[in-house]
């Protein structure tokens, strides 16, 4: 088909296969995909499970891998964000059940709770056809209950100290709204006012006018959790942690009285 980038990769909360092919071959190109999805045959089981370990073990030597699963663990603790990372444990890599794969292909693998993403330069209105006779077979099935998922509420201030990055790095974490929310835009422009690509926000200027290494606001917004944070770097040289995140506050209150005035 001259298809290319074959490739998928997996969320928190979803997976994605994607490649590209010419316009030309659609109906050769939903043929194939209807039946991979419809009728799999997991024949590359084994060598997979090896590009998953190879995968783990890269992360396992990546010290901004672990630092994400640190933070994931301490701000969604309890729930399958902060106690599951993505690849698993390496206990679950050593005893993978073909059986359970098959069981979660069975189960969550229907068309309800899929979607069919096509872009580019083709005609719409003439592959919906194409589309209906390729999957229209495919049957719908009744989805579990999703599970309920909360984060428990911080009680005041809670510190945590790692020692997983050759520089010190502080994160500013908040349980903040999931994706869908009516405060999440609100929050988005928040984000930009504190950070944003034209180096024009709150945070942005004390990195500028040298006061911080390094600082960024940033969020990891979920369907069913939300998490804003503040990442702050102090300089190299004769800056706490505790002297950058008291810079990072003033900075903003001073701004703030500003504006006020």
């Amino acid at each position: 088909m001259g298809g290319d980038e074959l490739n998928a990769f997996t969320g928190y909360e979803y997976i994605c296969y994607l490649n590209t092919f010419p316009s030309t071959e659609m109906e050769k190109w939903l043929e194939v995909y209807s039946h991979r999805f419809e009728n799999p045959v997991f024949r590359l089981f084994q060598s997979e499970l090896e590009t998953i370990y190879e995968e783990k073990n890269r992360k396992a030597d990546n010290m901004g891998s672990a630092f994400l699963e640190s933070l994931m663990k301490e701000m969604y603790k309890g729930t399958p964000y902060g106690d599951r990372t993505i690849l698993g444990t390496a206990e679950d890599l050593k005893n993978p059940s073909l059986s359970k794969m098959r069981t979660y292909y069975e189960t969550y693998y229907v068309p309800n709770n899929m979607a069919l993403i096509l872009t580019g330069d083709f005609d719409a209105e003439s592959t919906k056809p194409l589309i209906k006779n390729k999957f229209g077979t495919w049957a719908a099935k009744e989805l579990p209950k999703p599970q309920e998922i909360k984060t428990k509420p911080y009680k005041g201030r809670v510190q945590v100290n790692k020692r997983l990055l050759p520089i010190k790095v502080g994160i500013l974490g908040y349980h903040t709204v999931p994706i869908g929310h009516p405060d999440e835009l609100t929050l988005s422009i928040c984000h930009r006012l504190l950070s944003n690509y034209s180096s024009t926000g709150l945070l942005d200027e004390l990195v500028n006018d040298n006061k911080l290494m390094s600082a960024d606001a940033d969020c990891m917004d979920f369907e069913e959790v939300g998490g804003d944070f503040i990442v702050i770097v102090p300089k190299i040289m004769g800056q706490s942690l505790k002297k950058a995140e008291k810079t990072g506050e003033n900075g903003h209150h001073k701004k703030e009285h500003q504006t006020n005035n």
